[in-house]
């Protein structure tokens, strides 16, 4: 298809560029050169990009291509790659018009529903599309540009999905079942030296693969249609017509002995290529690693002020924000469907607006916004932390002082903020559960939601009043940690705190702070608090809720479960008698250990009626525990801050007196495995820690952030904090702070190195959440929810290609940020194709591994048959003998931390089908809708049971469960239904299987088909029979052709008009027959042809395009340089000396169409020249100062009057002065000019001058 884009003046631009930002990486002997393409992506099967082969359907020079989302793609070629993006402004523009947003289109410009038939070309006086998309298209060849004569392109990662394409009319551009792969390998794209082009964590990334005997100085990337290549602070960056687009530095390492040493790399340019230089020593035998970070980060493009609150993800990839939204000013990007599309209402607080949860799914790769919805009542909400459910279903975790919250359960007397829980389905339509709990004070707010306050008890970080966490099990049940200050909290019978631990005292206070229009008080009051822990069952209905607390004041912030579903909390306490437990045996601290606040850990039983241990975990400072979580073999680590000296035990890093701390405890919490230290080293904690995680190598990963917000805008932590001077690795992704950024810290097993840490953040903004918790998945992949752009900026270190590249409101836009770290190892998830695990023998069976992150597989299929070993991640198996079977699967990653993983997976397969049929009779008169369906399916051994089948009336009555009796069932109305009889008896080798009938149920037969009725030689009219009753039907196509099918394909070959008879019959109606007649007018094409002088081209002189095309009415030029027309005769001068191909597309009166293109030569010579002097006195002659040149790629244009005050400027060089400023006249006079122009050949000059103003 050709997108034909038009703006309203003759010259509309289309400029298409491939815009992948190419990371480097991998590079060995066997070296790997790792590399990242921050573009759109389309989704495979394993949740990243589907590379299709081409059978046909494309052009032959293309081998692979790959859908980017928002038609950019990635073409894959024996010689390189290219890929295509486009302006996201533009396209979202284009997206606007084509779903009817017409107040986002230019103002007069037109929106013109599809036409069901083909359409003429439209006249300038109407343009086809009132939109100028602008895009990039650069190429990448592996240089030099013949490739090695063994190259291959071997492809990996099979999809269970297939494509099909039927491009246009010609059968030979069709092609089916064409099979999508996860990556591409290029065998000896130089000697000894692989590519494969694959796609991870939802961005599209190479792995070059130099083995002994291959030089690294072989590889060279030649770039082409670029503007420009630099390096510039060891990044690589690729100017573009839309934009810059950086490639970031290259990170070398390798494996010795199992522990990864970074080797110093490089790039290096040389004219349009680029290469790599290894400044480093490494081991030539040894995996040599260029490893960048890969990341998607997208405002969610709320025109109201949207604040950043907590994140989750779920098995697809699929990333969830969570805010709060303003009601002030603009508006949350509702999507349609959603569950609440308007503000709910709010109350002032604190001098701000009232706000509503804010709530949206991104997809895997940020590209596409899936649902955003509202969720409040009348009054205030946040979002404290979200979790997925096996269903799929997100679980939202927070407060509310809404009396009119929507919600199906509700305990305690409620009163001022609330603790809400509630529930949206996979769309975001529907709330399928919320519930109330609170008391009659606050309940969910750590100690004050006066965050101006600032330090106040636990309170000791901005945000920390919204802190607490929920969490699921393997049944749905829910579980959350959180603090309540009401006595009367709705606790349960039998629980083993019942009762408030304190007296439930008031407390309160001030904090003066200085503002823009001066000084200003802010007041609070708030009451003894415990921590308090609550089990929901799934439907919503509580189970159990206690308190945790003493005298003082607790706060519970984590949950998480041990492998035995005990459950554990960890906070912060003021209290020197926070209860113990019933188990025997000691703590690790059984005392409170003074200051301010001290950390604490609790094990409970899953009832909620035993506290089994409970230990605090402090120094003589203020310490908090932020992080709780466990590793695969049972052991509880926790992440939190200290103004102390920590204990740093059995680890080899550690930063001296660093103020946050991590540690590995014992199950039964009685000591630490390791306790070690990280930050630097001042008086107070660097960061606020907002999510941790353990993946399945025990290595531990923090997010936080820190800096000014929580310094000087809240008062927090006791005078300063900075993200300056924190520890960054060589590979980081952003090695430099502003210090308000948000801080990354991976550390190795057994606090063996730190694996991975760097900054995030834009130049002067304070990125920071406002409460809540983020999470990594258990890959190690970050979903970090980010407060950012506040002041209505949008300089954050956003993607290109996603959902909201920029802020559009004008304080905070809630960013959501993904971060794949590839750190966690390797690990094997099996699937089937179409689920398929069972079937008759012969049974082929194709199983995948949907995880895809093992280099290699040894497939054991369990029948005897030898083992398969491959690079391939998925396979295909046939059996040839009935039994149960196990299917072992080994991926292997040498350099993965825990080197391979074993998946299993059942098949079955038999050797008796059973046949599925079924006839349809009508009961009672030709005026009634019942029918009698008759089961004659038959068994080959054994019998059917009475729930052998499942009957689908297809009018959306509930199933029916049967056996081979005869049903009778009722149609409440006419209509097309499709009859569904499915075998679902697994004793049998072909269930599932279908019997499918389409019934057309009426009482008297009425014929009626839907066809275009206008067409062009040769026209393919396809039939849709929409006839009501009938049982056969008889066609005549007017032409001298018949056909018996319900819904025939028939193709006229000669223009005429038709007229079409179709006779349907039905002996169970009324009338029985009935006849319909139709005409359908094919028309024959015009010719497109034209000729171009002169030949051969001469230097700057505009190419000349006659048109000869014979019974045409309306035409369009494409000149190939993206610019058209669509005059009859035209004349054109293109950017620069090259090959052009034009294109004249025609159209006739009826809308038929002919395209002809021929290559076009040009000679052009870069100059310009600029007049001395104009005359704007409407004569027509010299009225505008213009520019005039040739070659021309950008231009800026600035004039000013003899003080200095500049009356004009431009960055358009076909627009000139017309002498006025602000639209007044301005005399006769001498101005200065200032002309920056870049020639299309990347030559730059600038001009200085004056132009004499003649009246």
């Amino acid at each position: 298809m050709m997108l034909l884009a038009q703006a309203e003046s003759l010259n509309a631009h289309i400029l298409y560029h491939i815009l992948p930002v190419w990371k480097k990486g991998w590079m060995a002997m066997f070296l790997l050169l790792m590399g990242v393409m921050h573009s759109g992506m389309g989704q495979s099967s394993f949740g990243g990009i589907s590379f299709q082969e081409n059978k046909g359907q494309w052009p032959t020079d293309i081998k692979y291509r790959a859908d980017l989302g928002a038609g950019a793609q990635v073409i894959l070629k024996p010689d390189g790659y290219g890929v295509m993006l486009y302006d996201t402004a533009d396209m979202h523009r284009l997206w606007s018009m084509f779903h009817g947003d017409a107040h986002q289109l230019p103002a007069g410009s037109v929106h013109r529903p599809r036409a069901p038939f083909p359409q003429a070309i439209s006249s300038p006086a109407q343009p086809a599309f009132p939109i100028t998309l602008h895009g990039v298209y650069y190429e990448v060849n592996f240089f030099p540009a013949e490739p090695h004569p063994s190259v291959q392109l071997i492809p990996d990662h099979a999809s269970p999905t297939q494509y099909h394409y039927f491009i246009g009319n010609d059968p030979a551009h069709w092609a089916t079942h064409v099979q999508a792969y996860g990556g591409i390998t290029y065998k000896n794209v130089y000697p000894h030296i692989d590519v494969r082009i694959y796609s991870e964590a939802g961005r599209l990334k190479s792995d070059w693969m130099v083995y002994p005997g291959g030089r690294v100085d072989d590889i060279w990337l030649q770039y082409r249609g670029l503007q420009a290549m630099t390096v510039k602070k060891g990044n690589l960056l690729l100017k573009t017509a839309i934009g810059t687009v950086t490639e970031l530095e290259p990170f070398c390492y390798q494996y010795v002995d199992g522990v990864r040493q970074q080797i110093a790399c490089r790039y290096v340019l040389h004219g349009d290529r680029v290469g790599f230089q290894i400044t480093g020593h490494y081991e030539t035998q040894l995996p040599l690693i260029i490893d960048p970070v890969v990341v998607f980060a997208t405002f969610t493009g709320s025109t109201a002020d949207n604040w950043g609150f907590t994140a989750t993800y779920d098995d697809q990839g699929n990333f969830y924000a969570g805010g709060i939204v303003f009601g002030d000013n603009g508006r949350y990007p509702v999507t349609p469907g959603a569950f609440q599309q308007t503000f709910g209402g709010g109350v002032t607080e604190n001098g701000y607006y009232g706000y509503d949860m804010a709530i949206a799914k991104f997809d895997p790769t940020g590209r596409n916004l899936l649902y955003a919805t509202y969720l409040g009542g009348s009054g205030n909400e946040q979002p404290h932390s979200l979790i997925v459910n096996h269903q799929g279903n997100l679980i939202i975790a927070g407060r509310t002082n809404s009396t009119d919250f929507p919600h199906d359960h509700a305990y305690g007397p409620l009163g001022n903020y609330d603790i809400v829980i509630a529930e949206l389905n996979p769309t975001g339509s529907a709330l399928l559960h919320s519930v109330l709990i609170g008391g009659k004070n606050d309940d969910g707010v750590n100690i004050t939601y006066v965050r101006e306050a600032g330090t106040v008890s636990l309170m000791q970080n901005y945000g920390d009043d919204a802190r607490s966490e929920v969490m699921v099990d393997d049944s749905d049940n829910i579980y959350l940690a959180s603090c309540s200050q009401s006595p009367d909290f709705p606790t349960t019978a039998g629980v083993f705190q019942p009762r408030k631990g304190d007296r439930t005292q008031p407390h309160s206070g001030s904090r003066t702070v200085k503002t823009d229009s001066g000084p200003y008080t802010f007041y609070y009051t708030y009451y003894d608090q415990d921590a308090v822990v609550i089990k929901l069952h799934p439907d919503f209905s509580l189970a159990w809720a206690s308190f945790l607390g003493g005298s003082g004041d607790d706060a519970a912030y984590v949950i998480d479960l041990d492998p035995q579903h005990h459950i554990y909390v960890a906070g912060a306490t003021s209290s020197s008698d926070l209860p113990k437990g019933s188990a025997l045996g000691s703590v690790l601290q059984a005392n409170y250990q003074g200051g301010m606040t001290d950390g604490f850990v609790a094990e409970i039983s899953n009832d909620g009626t035993q506290l089994l241990r409970r230990t605090y975990l402090g120094t003589g400072g203020i310490d908090e525990v932020y992080g709780l979580a466990f590793d695969q073999q049972g052991y509880p680590y926790v992440c939190g801050t200290t103004t102390g000296n920590w204990p740093v035990i059995n680890a080899a890093f550690a930063q001296t007196r660093g103020k946050q701390f991590i540690a590995k405890l014992k199950p039964d919490l009685s000591g630490y495995v390791y306790s070690t230290t990280f930050g630097t080293g001042g008086a107070n904690p660097d960061i606020s820690p907002v999510a941790f995680l353990v993946d399945r190598c025990e290595n531990v990963y923090v997010s936080g952030w820190g800096g000014d917000i929580n310094s000087s805008y809240g008062g927090f932590v006791h005078g300063g904090q900075s993200t300056s001077g924190l520890y960054i690795t060589p590979d980081a992704l952003q090695k430099t702070t502003d210090g308000s950024d948000f801080y990354f810290f991976v550390l190795k097993r057994n606090s063996a190195s730190v694996l991975y840490a760097s900054y995030w953040g834009g130049p002067g903004i304070w990125e920071h959440v406002d409460g809540g918790t983020s999470r990594f998945d258990p890959r190690g992949v970050i979903y970090e929810a980010v407060c950012g752009g506040c002041d209505g900026s949008s300089n954050e270190p956003v993607t290109p290609g996603v959902w909201s590249p920029v802020n559009r409101s004008k304080n905070c836009n809630e960013v959501a940020l993904k971060i794949a770290f590839n750190l966690s190892g390797v690990h094997i998830g099996l699937k089937a194709e179409h689920g398929d695990t069972s079937g008759c023998v012969p049974f082929t069976v194709e199983i995948a591994d949907t995880a895809g992150l093992a280099r290699q597989y040894v497939w054991d299929f369990g029948d005897g048959t030898p083992q398969v070993r491959t690079t391939q991640s998925s396979q295909r198996h046939t059996y040839t003998a009935v039994g149960r079977y196990r299917v072992m699967v080994v991926g292997i990653d040498s350099s993965s931390c825990n080197i391979a993983d074993t998946g299993y997976m059942w098949v079955k397969v038999g050797d008796n089908p059973a046949e599925i049929g079924f006839r349809v009779e009508k009961v009672g008169p030709c005026t009634s809708y019942r029918y009698r369906f008759i089961n004659t399916s038959v068994a080959p051994t054994g019998s059917f049971t009475d729930s052998s089948f499942v009957w689908d009336f297809g009018d959306g009555t509930p199933e029916v469960w049967a056996g081979t009796d005869t049903i009778e069932h009722g149609y409440g109305s006419a209509g097309v239904y499709r009859v569904v009889l499915r075998l679902v008896d697994t004793s049998f080798c072909n269930a599932p299987a279908d019997s499918v009938k389409v019934l057309r149920v009426a009482s008297n037969v009425r014929a009626s088909f839907q066809v275009d009725s206008i067409g062009c030689v040769p026209y393919e009219a396809q039939f849709e029979n929409t006839s009501l009753g009938g049982i056969d039907f008889s066609w005549d196509f007017g032409d001298g052709a018949t056909s018996q099918e319900v819904s025939p394909v028939h193709a006229y070959g000669k223009a005429g008009v038709y007229v079409v008879r179709m006779i349907a019959e039905d002996s169970t109606t009324c009338n029985r027959r009935d006849t319909v007649v139709d005409t359908i007018r094919v028309y024959g094409r015009p010719v497109s042809s034209f000729v171009v002088s002169p030949v051969p081209p001469q230097e700057n002189v505009a190419e000349v395009f006659t048109n000869q095309s014979e019974g045409a009415v309306k035409w369009c030029w494409e000149f190939g340089d993206g610019s058209g027309d669509t005059s009859y005769n035209t004349s054109h001068i293109y950017p620069a000396t090259g090959v052009y191909e034009a294109c004249l597309r025609v159209a006739n009166e009826w809308g038929c169409e002919d395209t002809s293109c021929q290559a076009v030569e040009a000679l052009i010579n870069p100059l310009f020249d600029v007049p001395s002097a104009f005359s704007p006195n409407g004569d027509g002659v010299n009225d505008v100062f213009r520019v005039r040149g040739f070659g021309i790629a950008k231009f800026e244009m600035e004039i000013y009057n003899r003080w200095g005050q500049k009356v004009y400027e431009s960055r358009d060089v076909n627009q000139g002065w017309d002498g006025t400023y602000r639209g007044k006249p301005q005399p006769m006079d001498a101005y200065a000019y200032v002309i920056h122009i870049q020639f299309t050949d990347g030559r730059q000059t600038t001009k200085t001058g004056s132009v004499t103003l003649l009246r």
